[in-house]
């Protein structure tokens, strides 16, 4: 028999009969052990990975995409016309998923920045287009359009925008984008109207003429601030504007072009207009200055945008065209003008003693209320008596009529020189002109008596004077 078979039956089979005792434990111990290496594991697959692994969706180009062509004498690209469209597309590196409404700030030189907001997918999910209309006074002054760094704004102007790819915000970052394109949009403006050609009196003296007269031809230019353009649909339709002169209107029609300037005309000038106010461009009953008929436009050379033609009150036309700060006078009319009347006056001085005369000396009497603008000479003393001079030169019989202007009267130019002992009375003979031209029918007489120092005049004083009326 041997030694096994010496051992109780419960442990004969088992040499070691502590580990039955211990075989449950460790089994279970072993068999958590392995699962929770398998849900490590199995966790460890299905994770995400890192924030650093993560690839973000971001812009890999932003430009403007509808740049017009041409520009300003095909040099430089040029937005002109009100309600065109100023474009920028953005381009991601994959599909992207837009809610709102994100914007581009598009910087106008120096005149500040515009939101040109999302308007839709272009071709791919990859690209949204952002867009910008004009409005009148959009300027880009002395600089041109351009997006400054990081200019795409995905919150929107109210901050609830967004732009994802697979649920998270994109990188919306980018360099800046400078271009050469200006920005010029704008409704021509009337800058003033003035005559084509100057009129011919200076009815008060000013030292600008500013009077039509009857005969005279009437053609108006009215002024924008840009160069216009002018469709009468082959003289089909017509621009024209409306003149009151003194309260009777008169048509004038486009007559031309001229850069900035639409001329009109033109009316001749009728012995019964008279406007000693200034003539006025009327308005419309929609308080339009410039009218326009049968489908006729008016542009600008540039953008084709409409003029603003209406106005608040009637538009004055001037003499000349107004630069800044300059006043010019308002253009008046005077068909038919009164004849003056002058006055006769006298004087005296002693002998051997030069006498001036002045501008108050001529005294004129005109219902138009017009002043002297000069006085003709149309006789003189012999010259036993005295010689007249005008600006120093003795007058001759040969000068007559001899003109002495308003400034020379005002400059004591006009003196008479008695002869040299001559005592007694002399004189010489004169008619007053008015502003327009107009000479007094009649001529006066200036008489002067030449007294002797400590007596009584002597000799000539009755001989008449040389010439005649």
């Amino acid at each position: 028999m041997t030694y096994f078979d010496s051992l109780p039956k419960a442990t004969r089979n088992d040499p070691h009969p502590s580990a039955k005792r211990l075989r449950g434990p460790i089994a279970v111990l072993v068999a958590v052990t392995l699962a929770l290496m398998s849900a490590m594991a199995t966790r460890a697959l299905l994770a995400p990975a890192p924030a650093a692994a993560l690839q973000t969706t971001s812009i890999t180009s932003i430009a403007f995409t509808n740049a017009p062509a041409g520009g300003l004498f095909n040099i430089v690209d040029h937005y002109y016309s009100i309600g065109s469209d100023v474009e920028v597309t953005a381009t991601f590196g994959g599909d992207v998923t837009v809610t709102g409404t994100p914007r581009v700030l598009l910087t106008f030189g120096t005149e500040g920045t515009r939101d040109a907001t999302y308007v839709s997918d272009a071709s791919t999910a990859t690209e949204l287009v952002f867009r910008y209309t004009l409005v009148d006074g959009d300027s880009t002054g002395q600089s041109s359009l351009s997006l400054a760094a990081n200019a795409l704004d995905a919150d929107g102007a109210d901050g609830s925008a967004s732009i994802q790819a697979g649920g998270a915000d994109v990188d919306a970052t980018h360099d800046e984008v400078p271009t050469t394109i200006l920005v010029s949009a704008h409704r021509p403006i009337i800058f003033g109207a003035y005559v084509a050609q100057a009129p011919g009196v200076d009815a008060d003296l000013d030292g600008t003429a500013e009077t039509y007269v009857e005969g005279d031809t009437l053609n108006v230019l009215v002024r924008f601030n840009l160069l216009m353009k002018v469709d009468t649909k082959g003289d089909d339709a017509n621009v024209q504007i409306v003149v009151d002169v003194g309260g009777t209107e008169y048509t004038l029609d486009f007559a031309g072009r001229y850069l900035n300037k639409i001329g009109f005309g033109s009316h001749t000038v009728k012995a019964s207009d008279a406007d000693s106010n200034g003539i006025t461009i009327k308005r419309d009953g929609s308080n339009n200055l410039v009218r326009l008929s049968n489908d006729a436009t008016l542009t600008s050379w540039l953008g084709d945008n409409e003029p603003v033609i209406t106005a608040a009150a009637d538009l004055s036309v001037t003499t000349a065209l107004a630069l800044d700060g300059q006043a010019t006078p308002k253009v008046k009319v005077r068909g038919t003008n009164a004849t003056p009347t002058g006055a006769d006056f006298s004087k005296s001085t002693a002998a051997d003693t030069d006498l001036t005369f002045t501008l108050a000396d001529f005294a004129i009497t005109d219902s138009d209320g017009d002043p002297l603008k000069e006085i003709r000479l149309t006789s003189l003393p012999t010259s036993s008596q005295g010689v007249l001079r005008v600006d120093g030169t003795a007058v001759a019989s040969g000068d007559l009529p001899r003109v002495v202007a308003r400034s020379e009267l005002v400059a004591a130019g006009l003196v008479l020189d008695p002869a040299s002992g001559f005592t007694g009375d002399t004189s010489f003979m004169f008619k007053v002109v008015d502003s327009f031209g107009a000479a007094a029918a009649t001529a006066n007489t200036a008489t002067v008596s030449v007294a002797a120092s400590g007596g009584s005049g002597s000799g000539g004083g009755d001989a008449p004077p040389v010439g005649g009326l």
